[in-house]
């Protein structure tokens, strides 16, 4: 048993090594922004830029005790409780997903395309309904209204006529409220905290092996 344990803060080393990697790289790509002059050289390639967002179409979306709110994107996930005793545990059963292309105006005049399929929305804002106490079900909220400024990091490709920018297999598609530098940072500190837990499990690992073979 011991060793499968041994094993297992390996495993959780490397993962978390994994994640911090990603986030790292993340916030290299954003602390670089582009303007609308450096787009054409980076065709097929993940970019970082920021600007005024122009729905294409009106999407609201409605939070308990406040009005109708346009957004760009909105999520909710309704859960049951399901199961018994230690094996009780919350399982998706319906996602209602709402959502707008919209075109990203830079402050200099231009505008690239973007399609509205996020992988990751930072400072989105959330909230969740129901699963208090004996509730058996729950709904958990997550929504970004339209900002004055997006930073958006995506792959940018040639459609038509036009540039824009969509989820990237490998690296999603990220949308922050937040101005470049201050999203990069964000992701830094994240990565790092990751990178930290990575390695206080590799460390604690590493001693209960070499205190098995010690014995």
């Amino acid at each position: 048993m011991t060793f499968f344990l041994i094993i297992g803060g390996f495993a959780l080393a490397a993962c978390l090594a994994y994640f911090s990697f990603l986030n790292i790289r993340q916030a290299s790509l954003l602390s670089l922004p582009l303007r609308l002059d450096q787009l054409p050289d980076r065709i097929g390639g993940i970019v970082c830029v920021c600007g005024r967002p122009e729905p294409v179409e009106e999407v609201f979306f409605r939070e308990a005790g406040s009005g109708r709110e346009p957004v760009l994107w909105s999520r909710v996930e309704h859960q049951e409780r399901v199961g018994a005793g230690k094996h009780r545990h919350w399982r998706t059963v319906k996602v209602i997903e709402k959502k707008t292309d919209f075109w990203l105006s830079f402050p200099d005049g231009g505008k690239v395309y973007v399609r509205c399929r996020p992988t990751e929305v930072q400072d989105s804002n959330k909230s969740s309904s129901g699963g208090g106490g004996f509730g058996s079900t729950r709904a958990l909220k997550e929504w970004l209204n339209v900002p004055r400024s997006l930073t958006v990091l995506g792959m940018l490709e040639h459609e038509g006529d036009r540039a824009e920018i969509r989820e990237d297999p490998k690296e999603g598609l990220f949308f922050s409220p937040l101005p470049p530098q201050r999203a990069a940072a964000k992701e830094r500190t994240k990565g790092w905290a990751l990178a930290a837990g990575s390695a206080a499990s590799a460390i604690a690992s590493a001693a209960a092996l070499i205190f098995q073979f010690a014995r």
